[in-house]
């Protein structure tokens, strides 16, 4: 066996040379007896045998050919060995015995590290050859490394670097999402912060730094952890491709696919935890097979039914897909074994996560969006109903001519000041126009409303004048004053209290309404007329009042611009005097009148000069009627 020769400032070579114990009963000294011709030799120190539980005898040798010592670090650089035991020989001489693995207890190793390494020094010149009896139950993978002691460390504190980096972003990613699903109460990101904290097991557990760092005393746990991590990772996947890929809406078949892989990943969660290793080995390889099978045709399946989450599915899946499939290869012997064999698969799902939280971010996005327009179309809505029932509101409130507040505004206003002070005097004045239906059939209907306009806004103009009308505000900030109770009445809400005068400016006001008004060079006269009502003397609520002001203005004195006040004693209007003409027309049709003639004589002479004849009429229920 040809030794491996150490120089100043070279690189160590790995080579060694290997013996398949087939019957897995040789001793020590058995291997030490075997012939130069049973070993064979890999050159460059790294070779994969598969799934092989025969165990393995490796053995090389190593001179130091410098002036000085030299402190070394020796073994396989990979974490996933049952059992490595370590035999070195000091020319012939057993000096040192030593046995790892994951079978055993981390402490006491001599490298505070996951990989199977040997601590080794070397005086110059000095030769020693090391046997490792190599067996597991996983993947027979032997990467031989031999360094310097500080270079090997450097190298080391490189890796963690990378470790940390990618575990942190995990992390990172984890705690994003959860913020997300806590905000928004989305399962999705839920489902998704679980699947990465499932890689994060996953490969804390293959690379054995869970072991390291978490229960260094319990082999046991660890082999367990690595199985329960695997139907963790996939589970909770499946259930976020579900929801990301919303095949439950949208693609029964697919969705029939992943709910059996949902359950097929609960049974494999209990067989990791109460079959035996082998078992649970098996049953999670097979899970493997169809969880990325049908995960890496999931995304395709959605992309090509135009689901925009399908493509960023797809191109996140992919490097993964080919991570495990190296990582695949690299356990069965048919790739080799280098650095991005070895990472293949953190380096998939670094990518994949990556990728992924950009497809989230890009659904936050597009999310928020879609609520900004769904907010502006309601706001849009909201505004077109309200200016709708504004609208609505003006045409039922205001005159479509003069634009004044109506009847409805003017009694509700009135009622509303009646109900606020009972105690305090108020009144009611309306002026009507009694030429108006008069110019409408001389001057046509549209030379009629722009007097209507005009008297409206001289009304208005001379109303905000006078402070003993009252005044309020609508609800868009417009005064209203003048109010316009019919096509040809206006009605105003009158304190008298609030001026000293005894109304004299509400008087004057009335006189200048009575002047004629110009229309394309005519002057109108308008014959307007007024009357009033008080309250509580003339009635207690609005419409009695206006009722009471128009039976005023009947008994208007014939001067211009004098107001009637309401009297009792000229309100000749009653329920009895409507039914009675109606009862007239019926007498007459039934002959219940009666004809009187009744003399008329000269008072001067006393003599008759003529007649007048009378109808009298007796009805059936009032007696006789004058």
């Amino acid at each position: 066996m040809e030794a491996i020769a150490i120089k100043d400032a070279a690189d160590i070579p790995s080579r060694f040379e290997y013996f398949e114990d087939l019957s897995g009963q040789l001793t020590l000294d058995d291997v030490l007896s075997l012939q130069a011709t049973q070993w064979q030799t890999i050159p460059d120190g790294v070779t994969t045998f598969g799934f092989r539980k025969t165990p393995y005898w490796l053995r090389f040798s190593i001179r130091n050919e410098t002036t000085h010592g030299l402190d070394l670090i020796a073994g396989l650089n990979y974490s996933q060995l049952d059992e490595v035991r370590f035999y070195v020989f000091d020319e012939r001489s057993l000096i040192h015995e030593f046995v790892t693995g994951d079978t055993h207890p981390f402490y006491p190793r001599e490298v505070d590290h996951p990989s199977m390494l040997l601590q080794l020094n070397l005086a110059p010149e000095q030769l020693k050859t090391i046997y490792m009896r190599v067996q597991t139950d996983g993947s027979m993978i032997l990467p031989l490394e031999i360094s310097r002691s500080h270079h090997y460390f450097e190298s080391v504190a490189k890796e963690h670097k990378l470790h940390f980096f990618y575990y942190g972003s995990l992390v990172v990613i984890i705690l994003i999402n959860l913020a997300v699903f806590l905000t928004l109460r989305e399962k999705l990101y839920l489902y998704y912060s679980l699947a990465i904290f499932g890689y994060l097991l996953f490969f804390a557990s293959i690379l054995g730094y869970s072991f390291q760092h978490f229960y260094p005393a319990f082999p046991q746990i660890h082999g367990r952890a690595l199985l329960l991590s695997m139907p963790i990772l996939a589970f909770f996947s499946v259930l976020f491709c579900r929801e990301f890929l919303q095949t439950r809406q949208e693609s029964p078949k697919l969705d029939l696919a992943l709910r059996g892989m949902m359950y097929f990943e609960i049974f494999n969660l209990c067989s990791a935890a109460f079959f035996s290793y082998n078992t649970a080995i098996l049953l999670s390889a097979i899970s493997a097979l169809f969880f990325f099978s049908i995960l890496f045709v999931a995304g395709p399946i959605r992309w090509a039914a135009g689901i925009r989450a399908g493509i960023f599915f797809t191109l996140a899946w992919t490097p993964l897909t080919i991570g495990v499939l190296a990582t695949t290869g690299r356990s069965l012997g048919f790739l080799p074994v280098n650095f991005w064999t070895q990472y293949a698969m953190q380096i998939g799902s670094g990518l994949e996560a990556f990728i992924l939280t950009l497809a989230l971010a890009d659904r936050l996005y597009r999310e928020r969006e879609e609520k900004i327009k769904a907010q502006a179309d309601s706001l849009r809505i909201e505004k077109a109903r309200n200016d709708a029932h504004n609208k609505l509101t003006e045409a039922m409130t205001h005159d479509p001519v003069t634009g004044l507040p109506n009847r409805n505004r003017f009694e509700r206003m009135v009622n509303q000041h009646l109900a606020e002070d009972v105690q305090r005097g108020f009144m009611v004045g309306i002026a009507r126009v009694t030429r108006l239906d008069e110019i409408n059939r001389t001057l046509g209907l549209s030379r009629s409303e722009r007097i209507l306009k005009e008297i409206a806004a001289k009304m208005s103009q001379l109303a905000s004048k006078i402070p003993s009308v009252i005044r309020v505000k609508d609800e868009q900030g417009r005064e209203e004053s003048v109010y316009q109770l019919s096509g040809d009445t206006f009605g105003l809400f009158i304190d008298p209290f609030k001026q000293a005068d005894k109304l004299k400016q509400v008087g004057d006001a009335l006189t200048l309404l009575t002047e004629p008004l110009q229309i394309d060079n005519l002057a109108i006269e308008l014959h307007p007329r007024f009357g009033a009502a008080s309250y509580p003397q003339h009635g207690d609520n609005a419409a009695l009042l206006i009722r009471n002001a128009h039976v005023g203005m009947e008994i208007t004195p014939h001067s211009k611009q004098e107001v009637g006040f309401y009297s009792p004693e000229y309100d000749i209007y009653s329920e009895s005097r409507l039914t009675l003409m109606s009862d007239l027309k019926e007498a007459l049709y039934s002959q219940q009148t009666e004809l009187y003639y009744q003399p008329k004589a000269c008072l001067l002479t006393g003599k008759i000069i003529g007649v007048e004849g009378l109808i009298r009429w007796h009805h059936p229920e009032r007696g006789w009627v004058y």
